[in-house]
């Protein structure tokens, strides 16, 4: 295992100390779409020392089920996102599309901000649909057939990756930060906790395909 320092890339380390996630959420540093800039200068825009930031990594716990990804191959690879990522995260984002709706439904007159919130998670649902269905159908074929991926198909998703990373960013914005006003009820706290969880999730399933399966699988 490679030592850490400050010129290791943020997604490299992910990929290295699955616990790191957690960390760099904690400090707001992007690990998926960022996965390639040296911790170095991740940590100087945060405003965070890079030895506070290598220490909370070295005593974080990896998730119990977390994959050793850089020991799959590229059809395990995308076996496993699919297994990991695709499956639940269509159900969550089918689940709290409905929570979504009837929060705004019964709050939206004394909480506006559900409406705006609501509105951007649907967009990000249908968007996060349609990416999922191109990667099973059309870009995941490619890398089990071929062995590696064209370039544009990639360069496609890594594009499709940020802009959802943007509405995940606006989303927290819009929330206050998933800050639970005294008048919520269970199902607006039931939307709150899985809109957190969702991102937190994501992050990891882009970090993935970013950092570990795009580079393996392109040919050059």
């Amino acid at each position: 295992m490679a030592e850490l320092d400050g010129n290791s890339k943020v997604g490299d380390i992910v990929t290295q100390s699955p616990g790191a996630a957690k960390v760099f959420a904690r400090h707001g540093i992007d690990f998926c779409c960022g996965g390639g800039r040296p911790l170095g200068d991740a940590c100087g825009e945060r405003g965070v020392a890079v030895e506070k930031v290598l220490a909370e990594i070295a005593s974080a716990d990896a998730p119990a089920d977390a994959p050793d990804w850089s020991a799959l191959g590229l059809e395990q690879l995308c076996d496993e996102i699919e297994r990991r990522y695709h499956v639940p995260q269509l159900e969550d984002l089918a689940r709290l599309e409905g929570l979504a709706r009837k929060v705004a439904s019964v709050h939206g007159e004394r909480h506006p901000e559900l409406r705006q919130l609501a509105e951007l998670y649907i967009g990000l649902k249908e968007e996060l649909d349609q990416h999922f269905m191109k990667e099973e159908q059309v870009l995941f074929p490619m890398i089990r057939q071929m062995g590696h991926a064209p370039p544009p198909p990639v360069e496609v998703m890594r594009r499709e990756h940020v802009e959802a990373g943007d509405v995940l960013r606006k989303l927290r914005e819009v929330s206050g930060g998933y800050a639970l006003p005294e008048d919520a009820c269970n199902s607006y706290r039931a939307l709150y906790e899985g809109l957190a969880a969702f991102e937190r999730d994501l992050h990891e399933h882009i970090h993935v395909e970013n950092n570990v399966l795009f580079p393996r699988a392109l040919p050059y």
